[in-house]
């Protein structure tokens, strides 16, 4: 399910009946009240059904005078008839990621804030979700309100009343859709794309009334299910419990927000400005181009991305995809091209040849304390499916820290080899025994293992490691599992992680929804192009998003002489396509 809330200028709020009118002639769809019965039969479907559950993204992109500015969220939702409904979120936030919650037991809706460590009642599960996301996205996100099992929502009877119907057409293969279309109280549109027979919503757009800006939600589903059967244990299948440590409150009162989990990391410790000055005339930069679950944004071309420097706009060369599974486009664009990627100067010389497959390291950040341990085990499943699904020729490594350094796998190919390692790896006081070299390339050849005995902090730990990536060619990627980085100056470590041309994909192993150490995690990834996932409620969500990116990258080739006469950041955005770039920062002189 994909939602789409947007926010269009003030002076067009006048017309957005009219534009209502209009949209349902281009699409369709047909003023009787049919789309009434219809839709009755949307909220029958959901109502009737002992329990659902899924779990996916919610993407905010706001765009002022032509920039972008995009958030990324997690959500989680089971309802089990007669045990109850929950419906989570963990939202960005400059902390980190916050855990929001809605929960229905009963006729009671209560909504729970962790950065604020309050928790009040809503009137209903529509006003429940406008007060967490804001009205806009609070009306797109259907489906909790639809589960509102028995009861009444002003929200849904007000949609139905003024309904539209489209004519079906096909969808999602061989299935058929129907289009629902129907004003908004107080101003705006929204359409849902309904599966008819089943009745479950697709895709849902929302237009409001807004400022002078432009505001894109973008609501999908990583999993879901309907079952037919009531589950066993029901009421621990939906069972939310804030922390003790709450304050029950009728409104929220800012002023008495625990903010112990508001970080205390020194921003200074990153102040280095960007990695690279790149003064040649043909140069390459690495790029993760991702739709809102992690998925490759497909096909991309050279006119698809807006790259600047000081503000002005100039062309990108070329793009080519390097992975897994290309798409014929995309391979047959590989064949055409006669522009070959070349490396980043400052970063040395790639070797002639780079190795066949990825190079992956997992890092296993591990530690006694219960919360820690606790987050660890919840990824342990996931993290050997993970394992599983890489590429044959994808290389492996595993190393850990606890206390020291330790390194438990040379890259290999062999998956059963990487799958005992971890299972020796994730118990803080084991120590691994004899590594065997792999053949090329080799980790152990740059790891001496008697001076990582003597490394003595987590953030020395990764720049140790990194230093020992340095010399094998190409791009590697690093699963860091694990709580915080600690010790030491962050700047050398960064440097050294963009030597060896590494990309952090972190879950945070905390189970708290904020905590002081989180906020050194986000900057690794945000410095090395890489993301920054919790594992407190989405554990599986956090490595099916690494798992997409494991993929591949895009490299993408830039000419010196295209440029304008300008330094600073370089920029890259797309064009006319929704997704989000991942890179290294860059600095052009």
């Amino acid at each position: 399910m994909s939602v789409r809330v947007n926010r269009v200028p003030a002076s067009l709020a006048a017309g957005l009946l009219a534009f209502g009118t209009a949209l349902a002639i281009a699409t369709g769809v047909s003023a009787d009240r049919d789309g009434a019965a219809f839709f009755a039969e949307v909220r029958k479907a959901y109502a009737q059904r002992p329990s659902y559950s899924d779990l996916g993204e919610i993407e905010i992109t706001q765009e002022i005078d032509g920039l972008e500015a995009s958030q990324l969220h997690f959500f989680e939702t089971s309802a089990i008839r007669g045990a109850g409904l929950v419906w989570r979120v963990m939202m960005a936030s400059d902390r980190g990621f916050e855990d929001r919650a809605i929960w229905l037991t009963g006729e009671a809706v209560m909504i729970y804030d962790g950065g604020l460590r309050q928790a009040k009642p809503a009137p209903s599960m529509a006003a429940a979700l406008d007060d967490v996301l804001g009205a806009a996205a609070g009306r797109a996100v259907l489906v909790p309100t639809l589960l509102e099992f028995g009861t009444s929502s002003e929200a849904l009877d007000a949609l139905a009343s003024s309904a539209s119907l489209g004519s079906p057409e096909p969808c999602f293969e061989d299935r058929e859709c129907r289009l629902v279309s129907a004003p908004l109280p107080g101003g705006g549109v929204i359409r849902l794309t309904v599966e008819t027979g089943t009745f479950w919503v697709h895709d849902v757009e929302v237009v409001v009334p807004g400022e002078l800006e432009t505001t894109t939600v973008r609501f999908s589903h990583s999993e879901s299910s309907f079952d037919d059967a009531n589950p066993t244990d029901p009421e621990t299948r939906v069972a939310f419990s804030p922390p003790p440590s709450r304050r029950e409150v009728s409104d929220w009162d800012v002023r008495d927000g625990d903010v112990t989990g508001a970080s205390t990391f020194d921003p200074s410790d990153l102040d280095v400005g960007f990695f690279d000055v790149i003064t040649v005339d043909v140069f390459t930069v690495v790029a993760r181009i991702v739709d809102g679950s992690g998925r490759r944004l497909p096909d991309v071309e050279p006119g698809d991305l807006i790259a600047t420097i000081g503000g002005r706009e100039f062309p990108v060369t070329a793009v080519d995809w390097h992975g897994t599974a290309p798409t014929t486009s995309d391979q047959r664009e590989l064949e055409q091209r006669e522009i070959e990627p070349l490396p980043p100067p400052a970063l040395g010389a790639r070797a002639e040849s780079e190795p066949e497959g990825r190079l992956v390291v997992i890092f296993l950040q591990s530690d006694f304390e219960p919360t820690r341990v606790k987050g660890h085990m919840k990824l342990f499943p996931g993290l050997l499916r993970l394992v599983d699904n890489l590429g044959p020729a994808d290389r492996v490594a595993v190393l850990s820290f606890f206390a020291h350094l330790k390194l438990w796998q040379d890259f290999t190919t062999d998956r059963a080899a990487v799958r005992a390692s971890l299972e020796r790896a994730f118990f803080p006081g084991a120590k691994p025994g004899h590594v065997e070299p792999s053949g090329a390339p080799s980790l152990l050849e740059f790891f001496d293992q008697q001076a990582a005995r003597n490394v003595a902090s987590s953030s020395e730990a990764m720049q140790y490691t990194a230093e020992a990536l340095a010399p094998l060619p190409g791009e590697k990627d690093i699963i860091f599992l694990g709580y915080g980085l600690e010790g030491g100056r962050l700047s050398s470590m960064l440097r050294a992680l963009h030597s060896a041309r590494a990309t952090t994909l972190i879950v945070d192993t905390t189970q708290a929804d904020a905590h002081t150490l989180s906020a050194s995690l986000t900057a690794m990834a945000r410095a090395t192009g890489g993301t920054y996932n919790s594992s407190y409620v989405f554990a599986n969500q956090a490595l099916h998003r690494i798992e997409r990116m494991l993929t591949g990258h895009y490299v993408i080739t830039i000419d010196r002489s295209a440029m304008p006469e300008a330094r600073g950041k370089l920029g890259l955005r797309l064009r006319d396509r929704r997704g989000t770039i991942l890179m290294t920062p860059r600095d052009l002189s």
